[in-house]
């Protein structure tokens, strides 16, 4: 079941074009990412959808409802639309039960008592029980995250907009956090929206995936879609690592920088293509046997469970992803062999960028 449905959205700010056509469907239940660099626009969806700004044409349904379209705008507090910021926006003369329980106003079918059992209820999803009670000041940057996340659950409202939730928090409570707050919208059967610049951040939390670029959505698709299965160079290298070589393909073979490949897909030959190829899909050896062509090591970039390796392949720059227990005796400076595994993805040259 379709929960939101945005049609051919469009909105300037004088000569700006911040939305230029958009189109997405949410299905209900999903959490969907909109993933995109500063300016794209994905925070001026996030604010049409809320009802924060007209847009100038197309239209958006929730819930089988039109709230926006040429004749209609349904005003912001009447679409029970649930918006997570940046900083969590606390009451902070109020508790953290009061601050969940804010948007539970008795007198809807709901009594006092229900509103407390359900303030309860997402303060356990987010891992907050037993804190109902405690001031938004007694708690550390990640828990009023998670209080602003159970205010928003509470009301149960048709879709959830999260405003890059995690930006101000320390790196070392994000994935902790991500994770909790996608298993609390998941156990909660929440319809939710994140607006977020971080790769990481969209791939580890979200159902799907649309990557946005100067007002448009490029492609829309799972976390392994889009990073397996990139619809242009541009959203490759946006979205993890990746390396854009010119390609000369014959069939199900090509060559390029690295040598001879195989593609994920028989090219026409002749054809002016450029070719797609995530560092680890770049493999080393230290023996001619190894196969593939020379290369000098010139960077390792250390980061923990892995290394991000770079090397001079005739005067180009390539990387490579060493894991734990490979490449371990790699030293800047050592002559090495580097080829490529796996079939890599091909475009026509014109859509390189």
């Amino acid at each position: 079941m379709v929960a939101v449905t945005v049609q051919d959205l469009r909105k300037r700010f004088g000569a700006t074009r911040a939305l230029d056509g958009v189109d997405l469907r949410v299905e209900t239940g999903e959490l969907l990412a909109v993933l995109g660099p500063s300016g794209c626009g994905k925070t001026t969806l996030l604010r049409c959808l809320a009802g924060f700004e007209r847009p100038d044409s197309g239209s958006i349904t929730l819930a089988d409802q039109i709230v926006t379209d040429h004749r209609r705008h349904v005003p912001a507090h009447r679409r029970r639309v649930s918006v997570v910021p940046q900083e969590g926006a606390l009451f902070p003369h109020l508790s953290v039960g009061e601050n969940v329980g804010f948007g539970l106003t008795p007198g809807r079918g709901r009594s006092d008592s229900a509103a407390a059992v359900r303030v309860e209820e997402v303060l356990e999803l987010v891992g907050l029980n037993g804190s109902a009670n405690r001031m938004p000041h007694e708690l550390s940057g990640g828990q009023q995250q998670r209080v602003a996340v159970a205010r928003a659950l509470a009301p149960r409202p048709p879709l959830i907009l999260l405003d890059e939730p995690f930006s101000a928090l320390d790196a070392g409570l994000r994935s902790g956090l991500r994770r909790d707050i996608r298993d609390a919208l998941h156990a909660d059967g929440a319809t939710a929206v994140l607006v977020t610049h971080d790769q990481g951040e969209a791939l580890s939390m979200a159902d799907q995936i649309a990557v946005m670029r100067d007002g448009s959505i490029l492609q829309t698709g799972s976390p392994a879609e889009v990073y397996g299965r990139p619809g242009t160079p541009w959203v490759a290298q946006f979205v993890g690592e990746a390396m854009v070589f010119g390609i000369q393909a014959e069939g199900s073979l090509g060559r390029c920088v690295l040598g001879e490949v195989q593609l994920a897909e028989p090219t026409p030959d002749g054809a002016a293509m450029v070719a797609v190829i995530r560092p680890e899909q770049v493999m080393l050896g230290t023996e001619p046997e190894s196969g593939g062509v020379p290369a000098r090591v010139r960077r390792i970039d250390y980061r923990g469970h892995d290394a991000m390796v770079s090397l001079d392949v005739a005067g180009t720059t390539v990387l490579s992803l060493a894991v734990s227990g490979r490449d371990a005796a790699v030293q800047v400076g050592d002559l090495v062999r580097a080829r490529v595994v796996g079939p890599i993805r091909t475009y026509p040259a014109q859509t390189s960028d």
